[in-house]
C-alpha cells in the first residue's frame, strides 16, 4: 500500500510538471499531499516540484525548474522564476545517522523577489531570499552544508541584488539593502548599504 501511495505521488509530479496547460500543472500538484498552489500561480513547462511539502502563491515560473529533495518549500505571492534553476535539499539527511544534525531543511522565496536563470540552491541547511531581493544573471551558487559546517543556514535580506556568479558558504547572511558584485563569495555582511566584490567587502 505504501508503494503503491509514493507510485501515485511520482505520477502525480510528472503530471505536474509536464501536463500542456498551466491549469492542468496546477491541478496535478494540488493532489499531491502537503501541497498548495494557488490557482493564479503561474507555473511553466518542466517545473519539477517534488519535495516534503510545498505552499505556492500567486507566482510565476519558467521553464525546467527543479526543486527537490525532501524539505519544505515556501514561494510566497509575486516571486518570478527564470528557467534552469535547481533548488535541492540533500536525501542523506533523512537517514538515522543525520537525525540529530539540526538541518533545516527548508527554502523559503518572499515576497516579490526574484530568481532569474540557471542558479543552485542548496536548501539542506535552510535557505531564505528577503522581500524584493534579487539572484540576478546565472550561475550563482548558494550552499547550506559542507564539512564540518554547524552554521549552515543562507539568509538574503530584503531588497538585495545579487549578480552572477556569486558564491555563498554555509552559514552566509546579507543585511536588508545589500549590493553583491559579480563573481563575489560573500560569508556575512549584516550593515546596510555594503558592496561586495571580488570577495571584498566595503562601504559604498
Amino acid at each position: 500500500m505504501r508503494s503503491a501511495s509514493r507510485y501515485l505521488r511520482l505520477m502525480l509530479i510528472l503530471v505536474g510538471a509536464a501536463a500542456p496547460t498551466a491549469r492542468w500543472r496546477r491541478a496535478a500538484y494540488n493532489l499531491v499531499p502537503r501541497y498548495r498552489i494557488d490557482a493564479r500561480a503561474d507555473i511553466g513547462f518542466l517545473n519539477l516540484i517534488d519535495v516534503d511539502s510545498a505552499d505556492i502563491g500567486a507566482v510565476s515560473m519558467g521553464r525546467s525548474n527543479v526543486f527537490r529533495g525532501p524539505c519544505a518549500l515556501v514561494v510566497e505571492p509575486g516571486v518570478r522564476f527564470g528557467s534552469r534553476n535547481r533548488v535541492k535539499c540533500g536525501a542523506f539527511v533523512t537517514e538515522p545517522a543525520f537525525a540529530k544534525a539540526g538541518y533545516a531543511r527548508s527554502a523559503r522565496f518572499c515576497e516579490s523577489s526574484a530568481v532569474t536563470s540557471g542558479h543552485f540552491i542548496d536548501a539542506t541547511g535552510g535557505f531564505t531570499l528577503g522581500p524584493g531581493s534579487w539572484l540576478a544573471g546565472e550561475g550563482t551558487q548558494i550552499w547550506t552544508h559542507g564539512a564540518g559546517a554547524t552554521d549552515r543556514s543562507v539568509t538574503v535580506g530584503a531588497d538585495c541584488y545579487v549578480g552572477s556568479r556569486c558564491l555563498f558558504s554555509p552559514g552566509s547572511a546579507l543585511a536588508d539593502v545589500t549590493l553583491v558584485s559579480l563573481r563575489a563569495g560573500s560569508r556575512r555582511i549584516l550593515v546596510p548599504g555594503w558592496e561586495a566584490y571580488s570577495l571584498v567587502a566595503y562601504r559604498r
